[in-house]
C-alpha cells in the first residue's frame, strides 16, 4: 500500500489538496525559507500561507527485519501584520492554530481511515517567529512524525 506520507511529493500534495480546500484557502509553499520568500513575490500570493518545510528524515530499524522511515514534519501557518497592532497579532495567532486545528483532525480522520500513518500523540504547536523573513509574520507551527515501511528501499 502507498502511503500518503511515503514521499515528499505526495505529502506536499496531500498538504496542497488540504490547503485548497479549506475555507481559509491558504496559499500553499513546499521548501525552505527561500521559497517561500520566493512565493511572496509571486503575484497570486496571499495571506495566510501553509508552508511545509523540508522533513527531518530518520531510519529505524527494529532488528526483526523491518526498516521504518520517520519523518518529522513542520508546517507553518502564518499571517502578516504590524508589529505595533496587538489585535491584529492576537487574531492571526488564533486563526494560525484553528486552521492547524483543522489539519489534525483531517490528518485523525485520514489515519483512522488508513489513507495515511501518522503519529497523532504528542503533535506540538509552536508559536512562529515573528522576525522571520525580515519582516512582522505571526502564526504556528505544527510538528509531526509520519512513517512508513523503508524494507524496499533500504535493503
Amino acid at each position: 500500500m502507498n502511503y500518503i506520507f511515503s514521499d515528499l511529493e505526495s505529502t506536499s500534495n496531500y498538504l496542497e489538496q488540504f490547503a485548497q480546500n479549506h475555507v481559509d484557502a491558504p496559499y500553499f509553499v513546499f521548501g525552505t525559507e527561500e521559497d517561500v520568500m520566493q512565493a511572496s513575490t509571486q503575484e497570486a500570493f496571499h495571506y495566510p500561507c501553509l508552508w511545509l518545510d523540508l522533513p527531518h528524515i530518520l531510519t529505524e530499524n527494529n532488528e526483526m527485519s523491518n526498516l521504518m522511515e520517520k519523518y518529522r514534519f513542520s508546517v507553518t501557518c502564518m499571517y502578516s501584520g504590524q508589529l505595533d497592532d496587538k489585535l491584529t497579532r492576537i487574531q492571526a495567532y488564533q486563526k494560525a492554530v484553528r486552521l492547524l486545528q483543522n489539519l489534525q483532525n483531517k490528518l485523525k480522520e485520514d489515519n483512522q481511515k488508513a489513507i495515511i500513518v501518522c503519529e497523532l500523540t504528542g503533535m506540538q504547536k509552536v508559536p512562529l517567529n515573528p522576525f522571520l523573513f525580515n519582516s512582522s509574520h505571526y502564526g504556528y507551527i505544527l510538528n509531526f512524525e509520519a512513517s512508513f515501511h523503508a524494507n524496499d528501499v533500504l535493503n
